[in-house]
């Protein structure tokens, strides 16, 4: 079964696993799988099914004395095998891929998995935590809890459960609360990145970005490599508008990662945006870096285009010289870029290219 089909046959199955019938007393299970492997049983009441099922879907001939028995025989030949293998076989797939498929994972959880939990063996605490907080994505605070107390049962103090808890406290706004838990997590293991991530996030939803700043920093002094921390605290500051010192966070990235368009694209906004000779200058030379590096990137060429546009009209000389010809290239660029492109819009980009090439050619 193809991957995007298997989410919908797998609520199905839970839709059949309602299915109220009185010569139906149990469905075993379904999953799907790309080859017929095996068939699906299903408990039912008498053993006059047995010779029906035997005339309709060709199954072997099958034992009266088992019949007699066990009182149940409806064998369907279909593409399934066991759907605890196959459901555990895409969780740990999920995880590994770090997919956030919460809405899947509490599905599959709901209507396969938590009937046999014992089947996953020692996988059923990861899979518990996994569930947990795709539960928590989903506001389903009872498949939450349920794993919560499970967790907590077999591994009582255990500080992956208490922020479990603390992850639970902030999906229902406490987040008084989760700030007091995430502050004695973060006591009894200062190492712990996640830990003050969390704490930070809190912050940023209640809008108190000043606590945030201050966190992030604090956080920053210890773990000083952490590129997505220094891009957070660099947007935070930019929201309060103090851009010097968002223009030094995206400089501590560049100065880690010195070929990665996105940073120099950042900054390069960052110095346009404060404007002044100076940092118009800095701003050029970032989005020409940047287009180097990502020809086909638009934004980047148009920052070129007006960032010297800006400085244009207050120089002379060989600069003045200079700064055309790079506005220029750039346009190229963009022309190239549009006609190659073949969208609805051609007609309107090369009205915009011709108009910028115009303003630019006022100077030459």
């Amino acid at each position: 079964m193809h991957e995007k089909q298997r989410p919908l046959f797998i609520k199905g199955a839970g839709l059949v696993r309602r299915f109220d019938h009185p010569d139906i007393v149990r469905m075993i299970g379904v999953a799907p799988q790309q080859e017929l492997m095996t068939m699906l049983p299903e408990l039912a009441r008498g053993a006059r099914h047995g010779r029906g099922c035997r005339r309709a879907y060709g199954a072997q001939r099958l034992d009266k004395r088992v019949i007699r028995r066990y009182d149940f025989v409806f064998c369907v030949f279909c593409n399934v095998v066991c759907l605890i293998v196959e459901g555990r076989a895409v969780l740990r797939q999920w995880r590994e891929e770090h997919a956030r498929r919460s809405e899947e994972v509490v599905e599959l959880w709901e209507h396969v998995l938590s009937r046999y939990p014992s089947s996953l063996n020692d996988e059923l605490w990861i899979v518990y935590e996994q569930v947990c907080i795709a539960a928590l994505d989903c506001d389903r605070q009872d498949v939450a809890t349920e794993c919560i107390v499970a967790l907590d049962k077999q591994f009582p103090n255990s500080n992956r459960v208490m922020k479990l808890q603390a992850m639970r406290l902030e999906s229902l706004g406490k987040y008084r609360e989760a700030l007091q838990l995430y502050e004695k997590l973060i006591a009894a293991d200062p190492a712990s990145i996640g830990f003050r991530k969390r704490k930070i996030a809190i912050y940023k939803v209640k809008g108190e970005r000043l606590d945030a700043i201050r966190e992030l920093n604090e956080y920053l002094k210890v773990f000083l490599n952490d590129s997505e921390a220094w891009l957070e605290l660099s947007q935070l500051y930019l929201r309060e508008g103090d851009y010097s010192r968002a223009a030094h966070c995206v400089e501590e990235l560049i100065l880690a990662d010195p070929f990665n368009a996105l940073y120099l694209r950042r900054i390069a906004d960052i110095r346009y945006t404060q404007g002044g000779s100076d940092n118009l200058e800095h701003a050029r030379s970032y989005f020409e870096q940047a287009a180097k590096l990502s020809p086909t990137c638009v934004r980047s060429l148009f920052g070129v285009v007006m960032s010297c546009n800006l400085l244009l009209p207050k120089t002379s000389g060989n600069r003045k010289k200079e700064l055309v010809h790079s506005a220029e290239q750039a346009i190229s660029q963009l022309d190239d870029i549009y006609n190659d492109s073949g969208s609805a819009n051609t007609a309107l980009n090369r009205r915009v290219v011709d108009s910028l090439r115009k303003g630019i050619q006022q100077f030459s």
